[in-house]
């Protein structure tokens, strides 16, 4: 299953990526009740259908400002090598219609290790400062910083996708979005397929498919197959959600060499 090439970090960004993407809740008022009970969301992912991870997803509202956390554990045969743990959490504010980051964090946690990484950003959604630590010591970031400027971190990139699929869409719309998290950046792009009926909870309701591109520009290893590199020929993930004002993610399913990952609503 080529395990030392199966990078948990990348996984854990890529579940962020991938259960935020297209989890949308209405868009609240500015008159909204503050603090409303968190929307949850659990997913598990699997490589070539063994199980390699389990992610829960949750976001409460306070106003316009929304806050994410997500949180992954590997299990399965990973989990019997050495538990892994992520956790990231995001703070992200409505302004002018438009979706800012406000301040991301994540947590990285292995039996020998401890990463944090805190990202802040200003009141116009421009990265300010970026803080890793490793075990207790401050580190750089080796990410350039020419592609760390424009992003946002991978829940703030829910909030913008949200807004971009409530909104009507067309055969062959598409957005890309620059995601940084402190130690990798990738592109996503989203083509939007169609209507389709899925499978939600037992029922059949409305739905739509997407294409999904995942290009990592730094600071990914291959071998699991959701994320491509720029000189490869794309990679596309086919996605499929459920419709209306909660738009939420059913079923992410990409393709490698091996074997075929899929993350999966249960």
């Amino acid at each position: 299953m080529h395990l030392r090439r199966f990078s948990m970090r990348s996984v854990a960004l890529v579940g962020a990526v991938m259960t935020s993407l297209v989890m949308a809740s209405a868009e609240l008022p500015a008159s909204s009740p503050r603090h409303e009970p968190a929307h949850s969301f659990t997913y598990r992912m699997t490589l070539g259908g063994a199980e390699m991870a389990a992610l829960k997803l949750e976001i409460t509202c306070d106003g316009l400002v929304r806050r994410l956390a997500l949180v992954m554990r590997n299990t399965g045969i990973t989990a019997w090598i050495r538990r892994i743990r992520t956790e990231m959490r995001s703070t992200v504010n409505a302004v002018n219609g438009t979706a800012l980051p406000m301040v991301f964090t994540a947590l990285y946690k292995k039996p020998d290790r401890r990463r944090e990484i805190r990202l802040e950003y200003d009141a116009e959604g421009a990265l300010l400062s970026v803080s890793l630590v490793k075990n207790g010591r401050p580190k750089q970031s080796d990410v350039p910083p020419e592609l760390q400027q424009g992003t946002v971190d991978p829940l703030t990139a829910y909030v913008r996708l949200q807004d971009w699929l409530r909104a009507p869409r067309k055969e062959g719309d598409r957005i890309i979005l620059g995601i940084f998290e402190g130690r990798k950046r990738l592109d996503l792009e989203a083509v939007y397929v169609g209507p389709e009926t899925v499978t939600f909870r037992g029922r059949e309701v409305p739905g739509h498919r997407l294409r999904v591109r995942l290009t990592g520009l730094f600071g990914f290893d291959g071998g699991f197959g959701f994320v491509g590199r720029p000189e490869e020929p794309p990679n596309w993930l086919d996605v499929r959600t459920t419709d209306g004002d909660f738009p939420v993610l059913v079923r992410a399913a990409g393709r490698s060499s091996s074997l075929a990952p899929v993350v999966e609503l249960e």
